[in-house]
């Protein structure tokens, strides 16, 4: 068996009004390659979004990961804050930062460009 990759993602998208959104996603990935550990993910979020401009959108979102390797599991919750610019047809600009707490107790930055 060389490689084996598996994925399925799931979301659901209610609107709340004329420039406010919510979304909710799933994701289950499981990847297996000879002679290496299997690695499992399970990514769960929660994206506030509202529209700021026809071509400008502001988020604030919390995701739940948990990443696991034969014998080992680490879960991390994440909450951001984000900013969002359609440039021109085809080119997107996104930006998103915020705290993420590890179940090790460890704290740290999570950026996104």
């Amino acid at each position: 068996m060389p490689a084996q990759h598996f994925s399925t993602r799931a979301s659901a998208a209610l609107r709340l009004g004329r420039h406010t959104g919510v979304r909710a996603e799933h994701t289950i990935a499981n990847d297996r390659i000879s002679g290496f550990p299997t690695v499992e993910a399970q990514i769960a979020s929660v994206v506030l979004q509202r529209q700021l401009s026809g071509s400008e959108n502001a988020t604030m979102t919390f995701t739940e990961r948990q990443l696991g390797a034969t014998g080992s599991l680490t879960r991390s919750h994440v909450l951001t804050l984000g900013w969002s610019r359609q440039v021109m047809p085809g080119v997107h600009f996104e930006v998103k930062a915020g705290p993420r707490l590890s179940n090790d107790g460890t704290a740290g930055p999570e950026v996104w460009l």
